[in-house]
């Protein structure tokens, strides 16, 4: 733990405070000499053949070269000498020395040049300055424990553990959770699926797992989770363990109107006591509240507030403000001085969205707020056209929409007539694209229905119109440094799809330049 506290599991910093080395040998790559060491050539070491492996151990391997062990050419090389280059730490009769103390001595080959550095010489294989700090290494965990770990904000945290063998689930496996200061949190075993959960008072900062002297780390700091940008994890949020829900009986009121709100409380797991005060603000558009309720008590955790607005209020978005201790859920309400209709206006579409091609027909029908038929009532329709993000379902991160292209569109009057006998019209969008948009689109109809005196009755609707049939989509990878940079020389990929307007995948050409 007090290497992952200033570490990630390939970090150096401070190692001589958690480790010490084991061994340190010379290694003949070809002791028979068949092989052509001028080319290029792959090696393994096994690493048992050197020091008994430590189940829930984590080594650090380095390999490094001096200038004798080179093949180049130099008139001036020296011979290896094997007492200097083969030896051990670890044996019985090594004498006693500080440098395990000591940050400064973990790269002995350091002190083993007896001579000046010169900085031009860095690129030269005959110097001997070409091969200092010259070496690779990573860390080794000695584990068959594969770990994952995940906690919402209801402070439980979930952990499945698996044999990286198998891929079995890894049961019956001891499971420690500790903080930054290594104080135990809490410790549960897994079950037959190798899953367990446990609730933690404060944050852990590590988890580790042991089996059959097996042990495995992980380290639950959040620079540290996996990046789930390519996943479709979208859902409702919880406020510590309560959810909550503010509902109306219509979307809009006048000045004056009386306003009926309902609170729908969802606590499953019993954090609130049963007389827990609810309390309910309603906040005009200058932030003023201009009432207040609270209520102890609901039925089947549904809370009522009714209140209304002064014949004088101003209008605009008011709030709905619901406070449960520290939890807080909010809802708009629109306030307008609006003439109310006397006709109630119902526009429907054969689909979900308007296509160029199917699905154009749109679908109108008008009655008297009293239940009578609008017979034969002139009708105009209006569509206006404004360009919205392209997205689908479980697309989440791709980029549909051309970026160079700009859509602008006037208002147009797509219907102008009358009702027929029973109320009703059916007529064609009349959407036809001149220029090229960059995506989707949202399309505004906005309908009157005038009455035999002249007054009207007026109605708005939206819907997604697709002038494609098909869109191209594209995800570039998220980098791993600052602001999402992404390094150079290394392989970056970038995600390219094809699906038509509803979201399906079709197969489509697509010609590809960087």
């Amino acid at each position: 733990i007090q290497f992952l506290q200033v570490n990630s599991y390939d970090g150096t910093y401070q190692l001589r405070r958690v480790g010490r080395e084991v061994h340190e040998e010379r290694v003949e790559l070809d002791p028979e000499g068949q092989m052509n060491l001028h080319d290029w050539n792959n090696f393994s070491i096994d690493l048992s053949k050197y020091v008994d492996m430590d189940p829930g151990a984590i080594y650090r391997v380095e390999l490094s070269a001096r200038k004798e062990y080179s093949l180049y050419d130099c008139n001036a090389g020296k011979t290896i000498d094997e007492e200097l280059t083969t030896f051990a730490f670890t044996a019985k009769d090594e004498e006693w020395h500080e440098r395990d103390w000591n940050d400064y001595y973990y790269d002995y080959d350091y002190y083993y040049y007896d001579y000046d550095y010169d900085y031009s010489d860095r690129y030269d294989p005959c110097s001997d300055y070409f091969y200092q700090n010259k070496s690779i290494s990573r860390n080794v965990l000695i584990s068959d424990i594969g770990i994952i770990a995940k906690a919402g904000s209801d402070k439980k945290m979930h952990v499945i553990l698996t044999d990286l063998n198998s891929t079995e689930p890894m049961a019956s496996a001891n499971v420690k959770f500790y903080d930054y200061q290594q104080q135990l949190l809490g410790e549960t075993k897994t079950d037959e699926n190798g899953m367990c959960d446990m609730h933690l008072n404060r944050k852990p900062f590590v988890v580790i797992a042991e089996k059959d002297g097996q042990k495995g780390y992980l380290k639950l700091n959040d620079g540290e989770s996996l990046s789930l940008s390519k996943f479709d994890v979208s859902g409702e949020t919880v406020q510590r363990g309560v959810k909550g829900f503010i509902y109306t009986e219509r979307g809009v009121w006048r000045p004056g109107d009386s306003l009926y709100i309902s609170f729908m409380l969802e606590d499953k797991d019993d954090i609130l006591p049963a007389s827990h005060p609810v309390k309910f603000e309603f906040i005009n558009p200058k932030g003023i509240v201009v009432d207040e309720k609270i209520r102890a008590h609901s039925v089947n955790g549904l809370y009522d507030f009714r209140t209304a607005t002064d014949p004088e209020a101003i209008t605009g978005n008011y709030s709905a403000r619901v406070t449960i201790g520290n939890r807080t859920f909010y809802k708009s309400l629109k306030v307008e001085s609006v003439k109310p209709n006397r006709l109630k206006i119902n526009m429907s579409f054969d689909g979900e969205m308007l296509t160029q091609e199917s699905g154009r027909d749109v679908n109108l029908e008008v009655k008297w707020l009293h239940g009578a038929v609008a017979d034969g009532l002139k009708t105009k329709v209006d569509v206006h056209l404004v360009d919205t993000r392209t997205q689908f379902k479980k697309l989440n991160g791709f980029i549909f929409d051309d970026p160079l292209k700009d859509f602008t569109a006037e208002d147009k009057t797509v219907f102008e007539g009358n009702l027929n006998s029973n109320g009703k019209i059916i007529f064609d969008h009349g959407i036809r694209l001149n220029s090229a948009a960059p995506g989707m689109l949202k399309a505004y109809f906005t309908t009157k229905v005038f009455e035999k005196g002249g007054d009207f009755s007026i109605d708005r609707t939206s819907v997604t119109y697709s002038p494609y049939s098909s869109y191209t989509g594209i995800r570039v990878p998220e980098g791993d440094m600052y602001g999402g940079t992404l390094v150079t020389d290394e392989d970056h990929y970038v995600d390219i799809i094809t699906v038509n307007e509803n979201g399906k995948f079709v197969n489509n050409d697509v010609s590809v330049k960087v």
